[in-house]
C-alpha cells in the first residue's frame, strides 16, 4: 500500500486525482476478477455480468473506493480474489504451480489488509463447492494457509490493542458480543438490499440483549434464513457456497473478538463479503431467466426490467454517496 502511495507521490505530488484514479482502477480490476471467478464458478454469462455489475456499483464500496486510505481493502481483495482463481485451476488441472501461486497471493493480501484471514476456510468451501473428495491431503495442503492466517491474525489483533485497544468493548460479555453480531449480520443483509442510511460511523449500543426488538428481529430473520439454505442442500450447493463464502469472511469483523473503535459495522467490511451474496443474486436471475414457464415473453421483459431498475438505483446512490 505505502509502495503505490510512493510512486503516486513521485508523480503528482498531493494532487488528489491521481490517488482517486489508482483507487478507481483497482476497483474496477475487482469487478473484473469477480466477473472471471463467478464464470469459472457457473459457466454463466449473464450471472456473471450480473454479479461484477453489482459488485461495481454498489453503494457499500464507496467507502473502500473513494477513501484514499482504504486503499488497502482494494489491494487485499485483488489478491484474495486472485488467490481463487488460482486456487479453482488447481483443482481443475492438478497442477503443483497453482498451489504455490495461490499461497503467494494469499501472503500478498495478508500484507496489504489482515481481512484475508479467511482464505483458508473459504478454499475448503471451494473444495466442497467443487465436489472434491475430503481426504488427508485435503488438509494437509491447507497447513501453510492457516499457519499465516493465524500468524498475521494475531498480529492484527496485538497491533489493534498496542494502537489504540478495543476499549468499552472488551467489558462487553461474549455472549452480548454473540447477539450483536447476529444483529450486524442482518444489518448488512439489509443494506445489501436497500443502501439508504449509510453512514461512516455506526455507533455500538450502548445496552444488549436478547430482547431488544433489532436484536430480536434479526435472529428471527438470521433463523428463517439458516432454515431455507439448509433446506437448499437437497437441490445444489450453490445457496450454501455463496451463503457460508458472506458469513465466514465477514466473521474477523463481527466483533466476537473485540475489534478497536465505536461501531459494530462499516461498510468496507463488506467489500469481500458481498461476493457471496452477488454471486447468489447472479445464479438466481440467470436461473429464472432460463425456467420455462407461461407467459415466457412478459416474464423475461420483467427481470431484465428489474435488473435495469436496480443497477441504476444502486448507481444513483453510489453517485450520491461520493459527494458525502
Amino acid at each position: 500500500v505505502q509502495c503505490s502511495y510512493s510512486v503516486e507521490y513521485a508523480i503528482g505530488g498531493l494532487n488528489p486525482r491521481i490517488y482517486h484514479l489508482t483507487n478507481l482502477v483497482l476497483h474496477i480490476s475487482n469487478a473484473f476478477l469477480v466477473f472471471w471467478l463467478i464464470y469459472l464458478l457457473s459457466g454463466r454469462l449473464s450471472a456473471s455480468v450480473i454479479g461484477a455489475l453489482l459488485f461495481g456499483v454498489h453503494p457499500l464500496h464507496v467507502e473502500s473506493v473513494a477513501w484514499i486510505s482504504e486503499r488497502k481493502d482494494q489491494l487485499s481483495t485483488i489478491f484474495f480474489f486472485g488467490a481463487l482463481i488460482s486456487y479453482y485451476f488447481y483443482l481443475v488441472r492438478s497442477k503443483g504451480r497453482y498451489y504455490f501461486i495461490t499461497l503467494f497471493a494469499f501472503v500478498f493480501s495478508l500484507l496489504s489488509k489482515p481481512m484475508g484471514v479467511t482464505l483458508p476456510l473459504v478454499l475448503l468451501l471451494f473444495d466442497y463447492r467443487c465436489r472434491r473428495p475430503f481426504e488427508r491431503k485435503t488438509l494437509i495442503e491447507k497447513i501453510p494457509f492457516f499457519v499465516f492466517s493465524i500468524i498475521f491474525g494475531l498480529l492484527a489483533v496485538f497491533g489493534q490493542h498496542l494502537k489504540s485497544g478495543t476499549g468499552a468493548k472488551e467489558l462487553v460479555p461474549v455472549f452480548e458480543r454473540l447477539l450483536l453480531s447476529g444483529k450486524s449480520i442482518a444489518f448488512y443483509l439489509g443494506k445489501i438490499v436497500w443502501p439508504t442510511g449509510l453512514s461512516v460511523i455506526y455507533p455500538y449500543p450502548e445496552k444488549i440483549h436478547l430482547l431488544t426488538p433489532s436484536v430480536f428481529l434479526s435472529f428471527f430473520l438470521l433463523v428463517v434464513i439458516v432454515a431455507g439454505i439448509l433446506y437448499s442442500k437437497r437441490y445444489t450447493r450453490e445457496i450454501i457456497f455463496g451463503s457460508l463464502f458472506f458469513f465466514i469472511t465477514l466473521l474477523p469483523v463481527l466483533d466476537i473478538i473485540p475489534r478497536a473503535g465505536i461501531d459494530f459495522a462499516a461498510d468496507r467490511y463488506m467489500y469481500i463479503p458481498s461476493f457471496g451474496l452477488f454471486y447468489l443474486v447472479g445464479l438466481g436471475w440467470d436461473k429464472i431467466y432460463r425456467w420455462n414457464m407461461p407467459r415466457e415473453k412478459t416474464k423475461k421483459v420483467i427481470l431484465i426490467f428489474l435488473l435495469i431498475i436496480s443497477i441504476g438505483f444502486y448507481s444513483y446512490l453510489t453517485h450520491k454517496r461520493n459527494d458525502v
